[in-house]
């Protein structure tokens, strides 16, 4: 079972009124994993405040924060060696440290999302797809303890494919903050959710009544919980952005909010296109474009998006590791 109290240190609840990250961070690596930059960018005028190189010599491929404060020490996880790994980095000092290694005893493949972290049980969670040993792909929640004195299995949420259906892509999901972990799956012709609760260690399923278009069409998607609501975040390349609310209970799909300005935006998947900020209760749309970075910052609660801007685009193409930062000087 998690322990709540710890956990929610990471995924507080704060509402700020009409309020934004003052700056992104982001790790992007170069092809072959030589090296990682790292760098702080102010969004109000795109001001580079940190920006370090560091030689990558083990190969080291990050597949999420676990944390982001970047005024102390940031924890990644990732992999290298066929093992998984988790690396501190620290901003003050520019520099690296490995903290835990750990191996994977089953086969999986997730989506680039939002990681749950347990730093009580030194345990890792996301949703993706587990192969068993018929080389089924099973919806789960994988689980990477990494106290090596224990070995890991995915948690399975109760379907899987077949000889005639499929997974249309990875599973995303999103934890609650105190319970409840839910899963966005997409089958052959089924659109749904599963609800996993580690309290009672048991899942549920619920399909949509009616699927929206946009579901069915292959892009970067999200799922964020944030002050009792699903927030699904879809982006297609070439077509645009559209957020929906989701509901467990109804099954229903509503889109709040829908851009496809391709025109002035380009819509061309350069960059990890949404960043959840659970302090400020905003989700900020990314796109690079013709040199230029486009941001719009959608608040939650409003369900509006409060300011659109465009800054000269410093972040490299295919970064996919980008965060809200606490730096502003």
């Amino acid at each position: 079972m998690l322990n709540k109290a710890i956990i929610s240190l990471f995924l507080l609840f704060i509402v700020g009124s009409y309020c934004q990250p003052v700056s992104i961070q982001f790790f992007y690596q170069w092809p072959g994993y030589d090296y990682i930059n790292y760098q702080v960018v102010r969004l109000s005028d795109g001001k580079i405040l940190q920006n370090v190189t560091n030689i990558n010599p083990d190969q080291y491929g990050i597949w999420g924060f676990l944390t982001t404060n970047d005024t102390s020490e940031i924890l990644l996880f990732g992999t290298a060696s066929n093992s998984i790994q988790v690396k501190s980095f620290w901003p003050s000092t520019d520099s690296f440290q490995q903290e835990f290694i750990a191996s994977y005893p089953y086969s999986f493949t997730f989506a680039l999302q939002p990681l749950l972290w347990n730093p009580h049980t030194l345990t890792t969670y996301v949703p993706g797809l587990f192969f068993n040993e018929n080389e089924r792909a099973v919806l789960s929640l994988l689980e990477f303890k990494l106290d090596t004195a224990q070995k890991t299995y995915p948690i399975e949420l109760g379907i899987s494919d077949t000889t005639t259906t499929r997974f249309n892509s990875d599973p995303v999901g999103a934890y609650d903050g105190s319970n409840y972990y839910y899963v966005y799956f997409s089958i052959d012709n089924i659109d749904g959710l599963a609800q996993y609760s580690f309290s009672q260690n048991t899942s549920k399923l619920v399909t949509f009544i009616e699927p929206v278009v946009p579901l069915k069409l292959h892009g970067i998607d999200q799922l964020y919980y944030f002050n009792g609501q699903l927030y699904y975040c879809k982006y297609v390349t070439l077509v645009g952005v559209t957020i929906s609310t989701m509901s467990f209970d109804s099954g229903n799909v509503v889109v709040i909010y829908k851009d496809n300005n391709i025109a002035t935006k380009g819509y061309q998947q350069n960059i990890q296109p949404f960043v959840f900020d659970p302090t400020t209760g905003t989700i900020l749309i990314l796109n690079t474009y013709n040199g230029n970075l486009y941001i719009d910052v959608f608040d939650i609660l409003t369900k509006t998006v409060i300011k659109s801007s465009s800054l000269p685009n410093t972040i490299p193409y295919e970064t996919v590791m980008i965060a809200p930062s606490v730096q502003s000087n």
